[in-house]
């Protein structure tokens, strides 16, 4: 019983993602398109939400649905862009590293699995939160890098930087 709720709700969380993704990016598109009006988006909408473990940087499979459908509709929209941020409860060396290993790995699940550009993805990490990573459509102009990481010998990853 306690799972088929689950079930339905993240169900219902999925469906309201991908809907809220799709709004925003018709709505980006519109605007990019007519920039002589000057018509912007003032806010960053948020489309998806991933939960972790504590001090884990690995993700679920209903994380990887979510990366999946918001990948699809990138595809579909080349006029959007999205920004990823995550959070941790602690401090320190270690929680920044780990904060950075969840947002490298939901950008590079994005790019390699999911066919979306780097140039797409605004990468972002903090290190006071609650264990989640948002993603959210953004109109920002901020240039798309991935920054180095703060603390690699901290790292969660057995990853490879280029």
């Amino acid at each position: 019983m306690l799972k088929q709720s689950f079930n339905r709700h993240w169900a219902q969380s999925l469906l309201l993602a991908v809907v809220l993704l799709f709004f925003s990016c018709n709505a980006f598109g519109q605007n990019a398109s007519s920039s002589d009006t000057g018509a912007t988006l003032s806010n960053d909408i948020t489309i998806g939400k991933i939960s972790f473990k504590p001090k884990s940087a690995y993700l679920n499979k209903a994380a990887y649905l979510l990366l999946d459908s918001i990948a699809a509709n990138l595809r579909a929209h080349p006029a959007c862009r999205v920004q990823i941020k995550t959070y941790l409860t602690e401090a320190g060396y270690f929680a920044q590293q780990l904060s950075w290993d969840r947002a490298y790995l939901i950008t590079k699940y994005l790019i390699e699995k999911g066919g979306v550009s780097e140039y797409r993805i605004i990468f972002s990490y903090e290190s006071k939160g609650n264990d989640t990573a948002d993603i959210s459509f953004s109109n920002s102009e901020e240039q798309s890098i991935i920054p180095p990481p703060p603390a690699p010998n901290f790292s969660t990853l057995k990853h490879k930087r280029q």
